[in-house]
């Protein structure tokens, strides 16, 4: 999906924002299983919104949003291979969910390269992140499972487990594999738990 098929959309876009879908490309309620989504630079506030949706893609690709890359809530969803790049705020924001990526590359976001929020469960197995903010954002009661992390030194800052909303705790990281200097350039809450063990999906 282009900038030129996007821009036909707006008037469409304007409608759905009153209803707080605010994604160049929507999923509502949906269950599917989608092959390829390609955007490139979406003028919406989200290049992708999930909503109540369980969805299996196998190959996501956004670049230049707005706002976040792409923006998925109250869902199950499972990617096989995902990369987000040059969005102003995070590539990947994950909220009220189960999530499984098996290959994700986040790189050059004003904000977040994936931020995990507001009691999300997610599991991640190779992860590649550069130039953003912040590499990885775990926060309000949310854990993350994360078999390998490659993290550059181009993010201001490698890991941020925190606590935001009142109403939810701390965030936990579960991890294999990540380098020492990520984990030296984190900030961590006080009761923050983060942890190397050996992961698999399961566990």
């Amino acid at each position: 999906i282009s900038y030129k098929e996007i821009k036909s959309l707006n008037k469409i876009n304007k409608e759905l924002q009153k209803y707080n879908i605010t994604g160049c490309v929507s999923f509502y309620n949906v269950k599917a299983n989608i092959d390829n989504v390609n955007i490139e630079s979406s003028s919406c506030e989200d290049g992708m919104n999930i909503i109540s949706s369980n969805i299996k893609f196998n190959n996501i690709e956004i670049n230049q949003a707005v706002s976040d890359g792409i923006d998925m809530d109250f869902s199950n969803v499972r990617i096989q291979n995902i990369i987000s790049s040059k969005s102003d705020g995070d590539c990947i924001d994950l909220s009220f969910g189960d999530y499984f990526f098996n290959n994700v590359i986040t790189n050059d976001c004003s904000d977040k390269g994936i931020s995990i929020g507001e009691n999300s469960k997610v599991f991640l197995n190779n992860v590649e992140i550069s130039g953003n903010n912040i590499g990885i954002a775990i926060k309000d009661s949310s854990f993350a499972k994360i078999k390998a992390i490659n993290i550059d030194s181009r993010n201001n800052t490698c890991l941020s487990l925190y606590n935001k909303k009142p109403e939810f705790s701390d965030g936990k990281l579960f991890y294999e594999k990540i380098d020492s200097k990520c984990l030296d350039n984190s900030q961590l809450s006080e009761n923050s738990i983060i942890k190397k063990t050996k992961i698999n999906e399961k566990n």
